[in-house]
């Protein structure tokens, strides 16, 4: 194990309070994995259970969304981790993680995670601790994406005409055109 790494580990939020006999134990259960630039390190709807500490390099995490348009999640680097949630809860992933760049990650199993809690749960209280703030922080993110008023997305699809009848229906249906037609017909009386 590189001092490096050790370090690395010490940086990290998920790892950062515990000690070095900890760290060390832990790095001890992570197998180091390496990307190519463009490689596909997890993919939306599998099922892996592991999650990845980036050592060096850069990922983008990413899914699909309804209209079938990429959306960028965050783009990771040295320090960061991902792929989590799937792990513990053992479910699919939700979100996909191709390198930008060559990419090495140290991956860490659920079943050798689990143990390492259960022997050390101090460690537990602080991991829980900084995966509540991250699934804050992707609610945060996928919050400011789905709070687009649904009119504007309609406003983007329509044609001239449409944008010139609902100008006309909005302005037929106010107050100053009834004003409007209401002094019209009284002059129209009169003269007639």
């Amino acid at each position: 194990m590189s001092i490096v790494t050790t370090q690395l580990l010490a940086e990290i939020a998920l790892f950062s309070t515990m000690d070095e006999e900890e760290r060390g134990e832990l790095r001890a259960l992570m197998t180091e994995r390496l990307f190519r630039p463009g490689q596909v390190v997890m993919k939306a709807g599998e099922t892996e259970e592991a999650f990845h500490v980036i050592e060096q390099g850069e990922v983008e995490l990413w899914l699909i969304d309804s209209e079938g348009k990429k959306v960028v999640l965050d783009v990771l680097g040295s320090g960061k981790f991902f792929g989590e949630l799937s792990m513990l809860s053992g479910e699919t992933r939700s979100a996909s993680a191709t390198s930008k760049q060559a990419v090495t990650t140290l991956e860490l199993s659920r079943a050798d995670f689990f143990a390492f809690l259960r022997r050390r749960p101090e460690a537990a209280r602080d991991v829980l601790m900084v995966l509540g703030d991250r699934l804050k922080h992707t609610d945060d993110i996928l919050s400011t994406r789905v709070s687009r008023n649904p009119d504007d997305a309609r406003d983007e699809h329509l044609t001239v005409g449409q944008h010139v009848a609902d100008i006309i229906a909005a302005f037929s249906g106010s107050l100053p055109f009834l004003l409007i037609n209401f002094i019209v017909f009284v002059i129209w009386i009169n003269e007639n």
